[in-house]
């Protein structure tokens, strides 16, 4: 029966020391995504009271639907112009954009090479894709060459990376991949979750701090806050999905937890700034 294999697998984990506890925060934070203490940031929690008490708490559904709001637009406007991008989509959770870009733009018959300590909801995407997965040695630019040449693709190929790499910390050699890519033809997507506010110039991320060029990559970006990821997608992209709310993107079009009081976001990238 299905509750007894649940209970074997729970004592299982239970034995092996993998069942996890979890406490409110207290003490030092060392451990969260919040590395700019944006959260508390007094001019973001004023801006957000406002925004609350001006739209409400929930968009009510889909923005395909009724879920949609001027906000939304504002700040994918804005956040495109932050990374120097032509257009970007909005994202509830960084999770749920990461599976959106893996299992939207690859098709049946693309190649996804992928670094091996990617996050997860990159491997998920890719596993749910149509596309076949090739896992490359970490930050290792030759392996990955190697693998390219040795690997038939009936379609198109993919490079998928972290700018930043959530565990271990340590930074991913873009401007190499970003020359294979330009070499072989094949597509450079970077997951900047973790260096979006920290690095470059203006504070964009890694790929603005290597001299990326949006024609070279597919970019996804997050906020340090709270982690709801927007993809930015470079003018090819934009032209390929000229609808992102089609039925290709449905995880824009049948989600709806986006809230209105988002806006808040714009003075986000403003204390970025200062």
């Amino acid at each position: 029966m299905l509750e007894d294999r649940v209970r074997r697998r729970l004592a299982e984990w239970q034995t092996a020391g993998l069942l996890r506890v979890l406490r409110p925060p207290s003490g030092f934070d060392l451990s969260s995504n919040d590395y700019l203490n944006l959260s508390t940031h007094p001019l973001i929690v004023e801006r957000f009271a406002r925004a609350v008490t001006r739209e409400g708490c929930g968009s009510t559904g889909s923005r395909l639907l009724r879920g949609d709001r001027a906000a939304f637009a504002a700040v994918e406007r804005r956040f495109a112009e932050f990374k120097g991008t032509e257009r970007a989509l909005y994202f509830s959770s960084g999770y749920l954009a990461n599976i959106a870009v893996m299992t939207t733009l690859t098709e049946s018959g693309d190649v996804v090479f992928s670094d091996q300590q990617n996050h997860a909801s990159l491997i998920d995407g890719m596993r749910l894709s149509a596309a076949s997965r090739v896992v490359f040695p970490h930050n290792d630019v030759g392996a990955l060459e190697r693998l390219m040449a040795e690997t038939p693709a009936a379609g198109h190929r993919f490079v998928v990376v972290e700018s930043l790499f959530s565990m271990d910390g340590d930074f991913a050699p873009l401007a190499d991949y970003a020359a294979l890519c330009r070499a072989t033809g094949a597509s450079l997507v970077v997951d900047e979750a973790h260096a979006v506010g920290i690095y470059g110039t203006r504070g964009s991320g890694l790929i603005e701090a290597a001299g990326g060029s949006p024609d070279d990559i597919v970019k996804m970006t997050v906020w340090i806050s709270d982690r709801a990821l927007r993809p930015t997608l470079n003018k090819y992209w934009v032209e390929m999905f000229p609808d992102p709310h089609s039925r290709p993107a449905r995880h824009t079009v049948a989600h709806g937890d986006f809230t209105p009081p988002m806006q808040v976001q714009c003075d986000i990238l403003a204390v970025i700034g200062d």
